[in-house]
């Protein structure tokens, strides 16, 4: 079974002030004075939300800004940002640029949705990997220091399934082999009847004698006509996408020990012509809690009912989402799982979240244009 989760990513960077010399012109000698800042950033990746059926699209980005003793910086802070997006390679052409500016919260904490000051859906996601270039100012000015560039992984993949009306065809199935050729079937046995016998001369008189009646034509059956050759086998088939989107709102309650529950309209049903599914979830919404670490939501699918395959998915919580409610969570699964070909198959997600009591996982739909709850099965 291959599988993928999104997982956070921690980056440190240093911004260093070069050691400048100051020599005195009235003295014999020089002196040399150094001056050293250091400004360290721990940008945390919280996740990559996207609001599907919204213009424009958007993804959150978060992140802790500290300083050189590994402190937040204090709330009210201004940080100016940078988003670069490079295509193909880290040195690629870039394909999206925006700033923006942003202030710390009292935890450190800086927001933005990665798209609201440029149009993010110019980026054509299908075309080759994506890398996400980060360059902040700690001052809030525009003197940028770069702090990396990382490849965009599972977020993307997510985004261009979610919003693609089908996947790709699958590759033609061979053509199966011919079918034999039915043997023919034996001739009938050729009718065997009694020929009539010859009338008998009529005696001579004067008007001559009558001509004798014909004899009965013989009649025989006709044979029986031989079975039909066996067709062939027909050629394989897959590559068919089928997909379920949320329209409703959905909770996710903490409960120790995690229990499963049905995702609301995450099910598909269908007639597999492959032997595999590749199975992709995604969701985002609003966390109800104080925790800002790293949680766990348990992923699963059922194939007819059978648990099959699932992941614990982590995920972070901390800082308001666009909205101003509570705090923004996202989380992502991608698995495979087994089918029968010709047999009817219903693929059913499961989640289930397990943490301190009082903690909520929304996922409102309806009410939060920044929520989603998306599941797609690709047959191969």
């Amino acid at each position: 079974m291959n599988y993928t989760c999104f997982m956070d990513l921690e980056s440190f960077f240093f911004l260093r002030v070069h050691k400048f010399i100051v020599q005195n012109l009235n003295y014999m000698k020089k002196q040399f004075y150094q001056k050293a800042k250091a400004l360290m950033l721990a940008l945390t990746l919280l996740g990559f939300t996207f609001a599907f059926g919204q213009a424009p699209q958007m993804m959150n980005y978060q992140a802790v800004v500290r300083d050189a003793q590994g402190k937040p910086l204090a709330g009210g802070s201004n940080v100016s940002m940078r988003f670069i997006i490079h295509n193909l390679t880290a040195g690629g052409a870039s394909v999206f640029q925006e700033d923006a500016t942003l202030t710390t919260n009292d935890f450190g904490l800086v927001s933005h949705p990665i798209g609201k000051n440029g149009n993010l859906a110019v980026v054509d996601w299908t075309n080759g990997p994506k890398f996400l270039q980060v360059l902040v100012d700690p001052t809030g000015g525009s003197t940028y220091a770069d702090m990396g560039t990382t490849q965009l992984m599972s977020v993307p993949f997510a985004l261009f399934a979610a919003n693609s009306l089908s996947g790709p065809p699958g590759p033609t199935g061979s053509v199966g082999a011919a079918g034999s050729i039915g043997a023919t079937g034996p001739t009938g046995p050729t009718g065997v009847g009694a020929t009539g016998p010859t009338g008998a001369t009529g005696t001579g008189g004067s008007g001559g004698g009558a001509t004798g009646p014909t004899g009965p034509t013989g009649v025989g059956t006709t044979g029986p006509t031989g079975p039909a050759g066996a067709t062939g086998p027909g050629g394989g088939g897959g590559g068919n996408v089928y997909s379920a989107r949320g329209t409703t709102n959905a909770a996710i309650p903490s409960v120790n020990p995690a229990s499963y529950t049905d995702m609301p309209e995450m099910t598909v049903t269908f007639t597999p012509t492959g032997s595999n599914a590749l199975v992709l979830f995604s969701a985002s919404g609003d966390y109800s809690g104080s925790v800002t670490s790293a949680q766990f939501m348990n992923l699963r699918v059922l194939v007819n009912g059978v648990f099959t395959n699932g992941q614990a998915c982590a995920f972070t919580v901390g800082g308001n989402d666009l909205s101003g409610n509570n705090t923004a969570w996202g989380a992502s699964m991608t698995v495979t799982v087994p089918v029968t070909p010709g047999t009817p198959t219903t693929i059913k997600g499961q989640w289930a979240y397990a943490a301190g009591a009082g903690r909520t996982l929304t996922n409102n739909i309806v009410s939060d244009p920044f929520a989603h709850r998306n599941f797609s099965v690709i047959e191969y």
